[in-house]
């Protein structure tokens, strides 16, 4: 599946959706509240509606991770997913198990895998490309289908798209701190104004450079990324 991918200010985005995690209503109460000013009876149902409400067939989206919380073999619950509006686009995150043909075939064309820089200026700068590559090879233990990020310019700022945000928060995280720690390293030496993130669900990080975009903060609904950068 080749897509020409770039992102603009009119590009939607979401994260941590989990299409059918039933558990996460327990952790994340904002859900269940928003089902019940609904008239839906179920997240899946409401997540649907939100976002193809929103979302048409020409535009495009993107989701930072964990979409899908569904086992391989139930099919049924996983072809919602082909059932979402709009040109597609998934950088995966730590509960987006299923390979990337299966994403492809719900039409999710899955991007940013181990980096990708969209800044021109930085594509332009040799040495800093070096100072990445340089980065990615000093932690090579870091589990590679973890490791997805996208950089890009909208004007004057530029902005880091990560599933994890570039700094940590829980204690729960610690098995993810030495790919965070890879992304802020990463986020400082190109000059990143913000970062875009999703894995955190209704905790935010208490830093103005760092924007959540997961489904709770959200209201379970995607939002253009011009309305993050104003």
């Amino acid at each position: 599946m080749k897509v020409s991918f770039k992102l603009n200010k009119d590009t939607y985005i979401i994260s941590d959706n989990h299409f059918y995690h039933k558990n996460i209503l327990k952790y994340e109460p904002v859900r269940t509240e928003l089902i019940n000013n609904s008239k839906q009876n179920t997240q899946e149902k409401l997540m649907k509606q939100l976002w193809n409400e929103t979302v048409s067939n020409e535009d495009e989206i993107i989701c930072l991770g964990d979409i899908y919380f569904g086992g391989v073999k139930e099919f049924k619950k996983f072809s919602i997913l082909g059932e979402l509006s709009g040109q597609k686009h998934l950088l995966m995150g730590n509960h987006d198990n299923l390979t990337i043909t299966r994403y492809n075939e719900m039409g999710f064309n899955v991007v940013g895998k181990e980096g990708l820089i969209l800044s021109e200026s930085i594509l332009k700068d040799q040495k800093m490309l070096k100072e990445i590559s340089k980065i990615k090879k000093q932690h090579n233990d870091i589990k590679k289908r973890l490791f997805y990020f996208i950089i890009q310019d909208f004007g004057d700022k530029r902005v880091m798209f990560t599933h994890f945000p570039i700094k940590s928060n829980s204690d729960y995280d610690n098995k993810y701190q030495p790919i965070v720690d890879v992304l802020y390293k990463i986020f400082e030496l190109t000059n990143c104004d913000y970062n875009i993130h999703g894995h955190t669900h209704s905790k935010n990080i208490e830093d103005k450079r760092i924007i959540n975009v997961s489904a709770e903060i959200i209201g379970l609904k995607p939002i253009k990324i011009s309305k993050l950068l104003k």
